[in-house]
């Protein structure tokens, strides 16, 4: 239990704030993105398929 404390005691040293603030925003705008094509991927299929040529 004392190395697991140890170490986020040097996680918490090695880690700013900023650092954290920049890499959540990064993720979240990461996953937006994703979700934004996720979501409209199927509204962009065309209205026909290959089978009625």
């Amino acid at each position: 239990m004392k190395k697991f404390t140890n170490f986020l005691g040097k996680v918490r040293q090695v880690l700013s704030e900023e650092y954290v603030v920049y890499t959540m925003l990064f993720l979240a705008l990461m996953l937006i993105v994703y979700f934004y094509l996720l979501l409209t991927g199927p509204a962009q299929t065309p209205q026909f398929t290959y089978s009625e040529f």
